[in-house]
């Protein structure tokens, strides 16, 4: 799942690069005292954001940030939320950031280094993920052409009118390619169909029998979607089954 970043939406004009002026209320000679430099920027920030106020943000330790004249610091809202900023020195400006910090000083070819080596790695990734996916379907059953130089690997959902879509769809893919294509179902049971979960223990009961079996409840499950509840669904299966061997 790609990192995800939450900020407060009342924050939100004040992110990335956002030139906040702390105004009259900036540090004079006598905020020498780190707690009271916390103390005035809070202050200051609950002027520009009131709803601050009720928040009860937390401001943690200011230092310096590498650059001269800029110092870095977080304080905390509500009790779980982080917030990131810069401020100068003397106050007088202040950024609230979104993110980490990014080293933008590389050069051309520490760049172009930098660009071969995450497509390197991607390629990597790419070729484990099909290998990944290829090893989880070697086994299952399928339709097509076991030697086909195309394996299409659906994620599906029995109970779903769009799977029942897709399915249609496949079939009319293998009938078309019957010997380009290898067609693999995978279970994706979403948790509010309440008899897709049954339906998928059900067919693969089925498939460890014969593997024909699993195709018969694939068919039937897709084709009588209205008709199904998670009360008739074992006695269809019985019913959809009956001639199967």
């Amino acid at each position: 799942m790609p990192k995800m970043i939450r900020i407060l939406p009342a924050l939100a004009l004040g992110l990335v690069a956002c030139n906040l002026a702390l105004g009259p209320g900036a540090a004079s000679a006598d905020d020498t005292n780190a707690d009271a430099r916390k103390a005035r920027i809070l202050a200051n920030l609950q002027v520009q954001f009131p709803q601050l106020k009720d928040m009860s943000p937390v401001m943690g330790e200011i230092k310096s940030s590498g650059i001269a004249g800029l110092d870095q610091g977080t304080f905390i809202v509500g009790g779980r939320q982080t917030q990131a900023f810069l401020v100068t020195s003397d106050n007088k400006k202040f950024w609230m950031v979104s993110g980490e910090t990014i080293d933008v000083s590389k050069s051309d070819e520490e760049i172009k280094a930098a660009l071969a080596d995450q497509a390197k790695k991607e390629a990597e990734a790419a070729a484990k993920n099909a290998k990944d996916l290829e090893d989880s379907v070697t086994g299952r059953p399928f339709r097509g052409n076991a030697k086909a130089p195309i394996t299409i690997v659906e994620f599906s959902d029995f109970q779903c009118p769009y799977c029942s879509r897709g399915a249609s769809t496949m079939e009319q893919v293998v009938a078309k390619y019957p010997n380009d294509v290898k067609f693999v179902f995978k279970h994706f049971p979403l948790n509010f169909h309440p008899w897709a979960l049954p339906a998928a223990v059900a067919s693969e009961c089925a498939a460890n029998q014969k593997a024909e079996a699993f195709w018969t409840l694939h068919d039937a499950y897709f084709k009588n979607q209205k008709e199904l509840t998670p009360a008739n669904l074992a006695d269809k299966n019985r019913e959809y089954l009956a001639s199967s061997g």
